[in-house]
């Protein structure tokens, strides 16, 4: 019985030490993103420009992504957010325009994969993948990365909308 009050004495006392520890060394911007729902839009800023993205958390948004969308307007996107960094895979399928990724990691763009192509009749759908790992992907319309004149090391800023 000791050891219980003695074990759950020290998770009161320490969870706090913890938590306090854990955000000192977290991004403000970020925070908000963990837990983020399906469907939730968040604004995505490069420098002065925006983009407003929906967010894919689940492993059903993410499969589909923007499949089978007839369009995408050029201040639009869908963020994919990971518990933790990874190398995921991504691939074309059911799309019908091209795409822009942009692989982030924390606030910083760490990939960049121009103009990927859907499918064409006779050919599988093109695979993407960025070459180190990431906590976010944010996939734009084709374009869209060089409009924007964006560079791996650039930071972005995330914000939640207000509702």
């Amino acid at each position: 019985m000791t050891k219980i009050l003695i074990l759950a004495f020290f998770l009161l006392v320490s969870w706090p030490i913890i938590f306090i520890f854990k955000g000192s060394h977290s991004t403000p911007s970020l925070n908000f993103l963990y837990p983020l729902k399906d469907g939730e839009i968040i604004e995505v800023i490069f420098k002065d420009k925006t983009i407003q993205a929906e967010a894919a958390v689940s492993s059903l948004k993410k499969e589909k992504g923007l499949s089978q969308r007839e369009e995408l307007s050029e201040n639009q996107g869908m963020i994919f957010v990971f518990e933790r960094p990874q190398i995921p895979f991504f691939w074309m399928k059911d799309m019908k325009f091209a795409l822009d990724f942009i692989w982030i990691n924390q606030n910083q763009i760490v990939d960049l994969a121009e103009n990927i192509p859907p499918p064409s009749r006779f050919l599988s759908p093109q695979i993407v993948y960025p070459k180190e790992k990431v906590d976010k992907v944010l996939e734009v319309k084709a374009g869209t990365i060089k409009k924007l004149n964006l560079k791996k090391g650039d930071l972005i800023e995330f914000r939640k909308i207000k509702e």
